[in-house]
């Protein structure tokens, strides 16, 4: 239990997730792009695609900035945690105001929601409320 209470170990998972989350969106980015709109012109599926790239590309940034933080100090990791769970929180609602005002084909699927609800409850958990 110990293991999975750690800095060390939150670090980890959020940061492969967004390595994860990242490498999707970056080859997945013209079929996101084109999702739910036939037809679309070649103008705009390179634009859905290059903003789908752009997330992609911040996700690795965020995943390489957590990966980069699993050996810092007790303290400094419960900094960085307070704001893995805040930007965790932001993502929930993201994530919630996109399943309720997209069609249910185009919006997020029920586990992404699942994941970062429960990495928001552990990184607070850890950040917040674990003694050392």
């Amino acid at each position: 239990m110990k293991v999975i209470m750690s800095p060390k170990t939150v670090f980890t998972v959020a940061g492969v997730l967004m390595l994860l989350h990242g490498t999707m969106f970056f080859f997945g980015a013209e079929d996101l792009a084109a999702t739910g709109i036939p037809n679309i012109s070649d103008e705009a599926l390179s634009m859905g695609k290059g903003f789908a790239e752009v997330v992609a590309f911040f996700n690795i940034f965020i995943a390489a900035v957590l990966l980069f933080c699993r050996d810092i100090d007790l303290e400094s990791a419960k900094k960085v945690l307070t704001g893995v769970g805040v930007g965790c929180v932001s993502m929930v609602v993201g994530i919630v105001y996109h399943m309720q005002s997209l069609p249910p084909e185009n919006g997020p699927p029920l586990p992404v929601l699942i994941i970062f609800l429960l990495l928001s409850a552990w990184s607070f958990y850890i950040a917040l409320l674990k003694q050392d």
